[in-house]
């Protein structure tokens, strides 16, 4: 799998907030916070997660700036999806 936020981080700031839609610095806030409500939600263990925290940062807001379809993410992010009903 190709690790999205390894290739964001030797982004210079200007280009990574044009690729991103967010400053590098809201997104490092951003990322604090989920890691907090990560670690709260999870105390008790859960299922094990696909992508890394970051990762799942940066397909949220590409999903966001970008409205791509949920195929598309799951391909980007190499993400298993649902078989289809039909």
């Amino acid at each position: 799998m190709a690790d999205i936020y390894a290739k964001t981080s030797s982004l210079n700031d200007s280009l990574f907030k044009q690729l991103i839609g967010v400053k590098r610095s809201t997104f490092t806030h951003m990322l604090e916070i989920l890691n907090k409500a990560y670690q709260a939600e999870h105390l008790t263990g859960g299922r094990p997660r696909c992508l890394s925290l970051e990762n799942q940062l940066l397909l949220t807001l590409r999903y966001w700036r970008h409205y791509p379809t949920q195929r598309l993410i799951a391909f980007d992010f190499d993400v298993p999806q649902e078989p289809s009903l039909g």
